[in-house]
């Protein structure tokens, strides 16, 4: 049995990788076959699909651990309404992955990455800061989701302690008075 969990787990991070590597030189989720990622993995398309439906589940399975991975960090923070903080390992979190992060944002395609990320967001705040759920505080997620774009797909390298400041001020006001 672990023999079997081993080699499937050995198969799916081989997929994993070519699909990461496939990224680097892609510009878009698109512009990459099934194909491509066995080719690159070196293995046939009944061992993907044995695996994964399709490009589009495999892609829900590196958000699902990119996200995982956000949350697992962000659980560490002992006071939910420590803004500075867990603003801070937001932007270094979505800074260092930024070169996965920006393909998604650019992705016109019919995989729904900014629903899952919404929805991720939304549950940090509804969850965590015990909140009603409220237009505010979805106005609020997409305007997260809109700051995460233009971190990711920015240019520049931003300030980041001046982001986390102006982020964690913004917060600070929009969530205090949501909560009043």
């Amino acid at each position: 049995m672990n023999q079997t969990d081993r080699r499937v787990r050995k198969t799916k991070q081989a997929i994993r990788t070519s699909l990461e590597h496939l990224l680097q030189t892609k510009t878009s989720l698109e512009e990459i076959s099934v194909t491509e990622i066995c080719d690159t993995a070196d293995i046939g398309r009944k061992t993907f699909y044995s695996h994964y439906t399709d490009k589009y589940a495999l892609m829900d399975d590196f958000l699902d651990a990119y996200l995982a991975e956000l949350r697992i960090t962000c659980t560490n923070i002992t006071d939910p309404h420590d803004f500075a903080q867990k603003t801070s390992i937001w932007v270094t979190f979505f800074w260092d992955h930024r070169r996965f992060f920006r393909l998604l944002f650019a992705d016109q395609g019919p995989y729904q990455f900014r629903q899952k990320l919404f929805d991720f967001t939304y549950e940090q705040f509804i969850e965590k800061l015990k909140l009603k759920p409220t237009t505010a505080v979805r106005f609020i997620c997409h305007g997260i989701d809109g700051l995460i774009n233009d971190l990711v797909t920015s240019e520049t390298t931003p300030n980041q302690e001046q982001l986390v400041q102006a982020i964690t001020n913004l917060l600070h006001v929009n969530l205090t008075a949501i909560q009043d």
